[in-house]
């Protein structure tokens, strides 16, 4: 008897096991927006690394990422930008993936349309590209501008069934 009531519901169980696998994502995704950490400022060079205290703020970065499943980073290829993300991506083994400061539309693009894949992602950008990211994501962007020193402000998006929520955290 016990082995009918068995063969009788374990086919309700393996479709619900199997459902449960086929898609174990809800669909939801997350960007995490850093400004670049501080810049070495006493050089004439376009492209100046972090200076001591930017170098702290990556590692702040990757402290806040720390628990936190992230399917692709996003930068520019900006040394500050790129050295913002790799205390975070490196200990992964992950690479980073560049875009370009002025032309960012495609990576957002990139990103709503693999909401699957692309759960959880993080991206580094200029005091004068986040916010405009934020409203292309679809939220309203929390803020009128970054100045130019503000770097102890980061983002986090969180998009799902077309709602999107922004919120706006310091470090």
């Amino acid at each position: 008897m016990t082995s009918v009531y068995a063969m009788r519901i374990f086919p309700f169980f393996l479709a619900l096991l199997l459902s449960g696998c086929a898609n174990p994502k809800d669909g939801g995704q997350t960007v995490y927006l850093f400004r670049h950490a501080e810049k070495v400022t006493d050089t004439d060079t376009e492209d100046p690394p972090l200076s001591p205290a930017g170098e702290q703020r990556a590692a702040q970065t990757a402290e806040i990422l720390e628990d936190t499943e992230v399917d692709r980073f996003y930068s520019t290829r900006y040394i500050r930008n790129m050295a913002t993300l790799s205390p975070a991506a490196i200990p992964r083994g992950m690479k980073i993936k560049p875009y370009e400061w002025h032309d960012w539309e495609p990576m957002v693009r990139e990103i709503t349309a693999d909401a699957y894949n692309l759960r959880t992602v993080v991206i580094c950008g200029h005091g004068d590209n986040l916010l405009p990211m934020i409203e292309s994501f679809g939220c309203e962007a929390p803020l009128d501008s970054l100045g130019p020193y503000e770097h102890d402000k980061y983002f986090i998006v969180e998009m799902k069934d077309g709602d999107c929520k922004v919120r706006t955290e310091v470090y």
